[in-house]
């Protein structure tokens, strides 16, 4: 069901971008976005918060969930991202919003999931406004300048993201069976990597038919005291080893895709997909319709600039006039 409402949803906004344009469509969706930023500043004073399990608090504007209300930042950036015709300012000023609501939600996968396309966009409205000749340098300069940023944020929180040290140091110890994880252990992640290990243990013990199939949608439920937090883990027990390799190959079509997409907009569109396989390694965004929704927005995306791209070399083959170059180039505004 979740893939036929993917499908339906990556066809419309694939069907408007090229109706109405990429850029009139993205800037129409940015209008969406206030309602719930809005309510999240508006929840900071009123002392409307949720209360993670280490204590520490998060501001939701009143949704239910972290991940819905994180997920819903998460398509503002990559809605920012592929916004071709955006002043510099706007930009970085979006960027800002999302940081700070990011912050606010604080939901770890989330922050980790637009730590790269919040960069790259960063990175590429900088060198916007770099001649051509001096873009190497800068680039290395910039990147030099997101690392210490990101040092600076990750010692800022530190406590939240602790465990992500935890679980480097520990490395491949921690593939075992659940029945040997230690008190300290299970508390990783929130619990997520003792979770994961219960549905590996409980896949691996199934029949021949179980692992190829898995044990059907749903199926956790009653067994496990809650869903996976991971989609490659949730389809591996619920679907097998067909339904695994599946997801995988959508996600690999996808991001071959983003390749061929024009030079100039092909880092953030990476940054972007790579994301989105972030997001799902510690949750599962699939399962509600924000998910859905950027999904679909990213696909519909990477699949309009390979046909703009292969409609253009078209053009220029056929000797029907060189490629535009804003089809290629983010205008930034100086």
């Amino acid at each position: 069901m979740r893939t036929l409402c993917v499908i339906v949803l990556t066809l419309a906004i694939f069907s408007a971008m090229n109706r109405l344009g990429p850029d009139r469509l993205l800037r129409a969706l940015a209008v969406v976005f206030a309602a719930p930023i809005v309510l999240q500043w508006s929840s900071v004073p009123l002392d409307i918060h949720l209360t993670n399990k280490d204590g520490s608090l998060c501001f939701i504007g009143g949704y239910e969930q972290q991940q819905m209300f994180s997920i819903i930042l998460l398509t503002f950036l990559f809605v920012t991202c592929f916004l071709q015709r955006i002043t510099l300012t706007s930009t970085y000023l979006r960027l800002a919003i999302i940081a700070l609501g990011l912050a606010l939600a604080n939901y770890r996968t989330s922050v980790l999931a637009a730590a790269l396309p919040a960069a790259s966009l960063a990175v590429r409205g900088a060198l916007g406004q770099v001649v051509k000749i001096q873009r190497r340098v800068s680039f290395v300069i910039l990147v030099a300048v997101a690392v210490f940023v990101f040092v600076g944020i990750a010692q800022l929180a530190q406590d939240r993201f602790a465990d992500l040290g935890s679980v480097v140091q520990k490395g491949t110890s921690l593939i075992q069976p659940p029945q040997y994880f230690t008190a300290a252990e299970r508390q990783l992640f929130s619990g997520r990597i003792y979770l994961w290990s219960e549905y590996i243990d409980a896949y691996l013990q199934g029949t021949i038919t179980e692992k190829l199939a898995g044990f059907g949608p749903d199926s956790w439920i009653g067994r496990f005291p809650l869903y996976a937090h991971n989609t490659f883990i949730s389809d591996l027990y619920e679907l097998g080893i067909f339904g695994t390799v599946a997801f995988i190959w959508i996600l690999t079509f996808n991001m071959l895709l983003a390749v061929r997409t024009p030079r100039e907009r092909r880092p953030v569109l990476i940054a972007c997909h790579i994301g989105f396989i972030v997001l799902n390694l510690a949750t599962m965004p699939m399962w509600t319709i924000e998910g859905d929704i950027l999904y679909a927005l990213l696909t519909a995306q990477t699949w309009y600039l390979v046909a703009l791209r292969s409609s253009a070399q078209s053009k220029s083959s056929f000797g029907l006039g060189p490629t535009p170059l804003h089809l290629g180039q983010p205008a930034y505004s100086r």
